[in-house]
């Protein structure tokens, strides 16, 4: 069967037969032992008044040749008991001289010692409970009640106890027996079926959710071909169908990175070329407000394409993910703090402050380059969109094991749904927050990658009133 559903099904029908011929075949003989003990009980109560008619009427003699007679016939060793007439005396006396048993002789002088001393036992319904208990769990022990008590025509009381005997061995076996088996089979068969279900329907299922989760965090070389692959059924087909995807997509993807780097390095040189040119294009010619308008224009712009390209590249690299990661312990607060004094020259132009408290060392594992790449974003975005005489503030804790740093601005801000798709590269929110300031949509996705390879998380809110929050968690060493 190559069908999932099919093998699915047919496990449940076989499970669900190979029960029910299972249960059937037990319950079957548990009635056929019950119907056997019946059988039994009226032979014992039979032997009962066998016995005491003999006693009574031939003497110990005679009873002791019907013992004998009894255990050569039929191979069942008995014993007759003749019971006190007052029930406060607890006596009994045992008549004739019953067959023994070199397996059961300490049994058996065990077990009359403890009938002889509490004939109670016979008659109170809690200790034969507690007894009948004790021979639930003991297999060696017939499941029936094997003593009768008999009272004679002349008003004596006897009671005929059936000695452990092979007769009773071979004719019943015991009903408690074949429960704990039915019992057992049930559990086996729900046991191999479960395990199959899990071996051919559950392992796959977490061996692609794996596949899948290694996908997402970059590892775009992941195939589950060897180990779902092979498979017939159509978690095979979707095995197959999930490494052709990756396959696709690893491609796209190096091409596209390919390429960005490629296009990166050949624009690189004819900028520099071009910014070589306004140098000297500003030293032959005359100084004049026009032609140095001009070239201050044709600078930005050149400006512009190094920093896209810049960042082009370092978002390439970040791609490469964690394993070219190099570490070292790093102070956040001094970064911070040598970032923001770079930023109070743009700050100043729009009058805004920059409020920084907290911690006076934060010290984690990190990168420290792309670390300042990151924090350098962050704050660029806030003084760029930040309106004049705003107020910008830099909050540094720590919770959660890991340490806190809160930016916040007072610039238009963004929707929630701009929010979730701001860390996509090349995205632009369409609002007035960077309608004016332009923008490549850059700027997030790097900061994005570089808090992710530190094993933290990049969170954004917007205030109802005004403003951009920004928290970054990153973990202690």
């Amino acid at each position: 069967m190559n069908t999932l559903f099919l093998k699915i099904m047919g496990v449940f029908w076989v499970t669900f037969i190979l029960t029910t011929i299972a249960n059937i075949t037990i319950t079957s003989q548990i009635s056929s032992i019950e119907h056997k003990a019946d059988k039994i009980r009226s032979k014992i109560e039979n032997l009962a008044n066998d016995s005491v008619t003999i006693y009574e009427t031939s003497g110990q003699k005679a009873l002791n040749k019907w013992y004998e007679r009894i255990y050569e016939d039929e191979e069942i060793r008995a014993v007759l008991y003749h019971l006190s007439r007052y029930q406060s005396t607890q006596k009994r006396e045992k008549l004739g001289l019953p067959i023994a048993s070199h397996r059961k002789i300490r049994d058996d002088d065990h077990n009359e010692r403890k009938d002889d001393d509490s004939e109670h036992l016979l008659e109170s319904p809690l200790n034969t409970e507690k007894k009948g208990f004790r021979k639930h769990f003991d297999f060696q022990r017939p499941p029936i009640n094997t003593r009768v008590s008999v009272i004679s025509p002349n008003g004596e009381r006897y009671l005929l106890r059936i000695l452990p005997s092979p007769y009773i061995h071979k004719e019943l076996g015991s009903p408690s027996e074949y429960r704990w088996l039915r019992l057992l089979i049930t559990l086996g068969i729900i046991l191999m079926a479960s395990l199959w279900l899990s071996r051919h329907v559950v392992k796959p299922v977490i061996t692609l959710k794996q596949a899948s989760q290694k996908m997402a965090k970059g590892t775009l070389s992941t195939r589950v071909g060897k180990r779902i692959g092979a498979r017939k059924d159509e978690l095979g087909q979707l095995g197959n169908a999930f490494d052709e995807m990756a396959e696709q997509l690893e491609k796209t993807i190096t091409g596209q990175n390919q390429l960005l780097r490629d296009i990166s390095h050949e624009i690189r040189t004819p900028l520099t070329r071009q910014r070589i040119a306004i140098d000297l294009v500003r030293e032959v010619i005359e100084d004049s407000p026009y032609t140095e308008n001009l070239l201050h224009k044709i600078e930005a712009q050149n400006n512009k394409l190094n920093e896209l390209i810049e960042n082009l590249l370092t978002l390439n690299r970040l791609n490469d993910g964690a394993s070219q990661l190099s570490t070292e312990a790093v102070d956040l607060t001094p970064l911070i703090n040598e970032l923001i004094d770079d930023a109070e020259i743009e700050a100043s132009t729009k009058k805004i402050s920059i409020l920084k408290q907290g911690l006076n060392s934060a010290i984690i594992n990190g990168n420290r380059v792309l670390l300042g790449r990151a924090f350098e974003n962050i704050l660029g975005n806030t003084l760029k969109y930040s309106p004049e005489n705003a107020i910008v503030s830099v909050d540094i804790s720590t919770a959660d094991n890991g340490v806190i740093i809160a930016i916040e601005d007072q610039g238009p801000g963004l929707s929630e749904d701009e929010i979730k798709q701001v860390f996509t590269p090349f995205y632009r929110a369409d609002n007035s927050r960077t309608q004016s300031t332009g923008g490549y949509g850059l700027g997030l996705s790097i900061v994005k990658k570089v808090i992710d390879l530190h094993q933290g998380k990049v969170e954004l809110h917007s205030p109802e009133k005004e403003g951009l929050s920004v928290r970054v968690y990153l973990p202690l060493p």
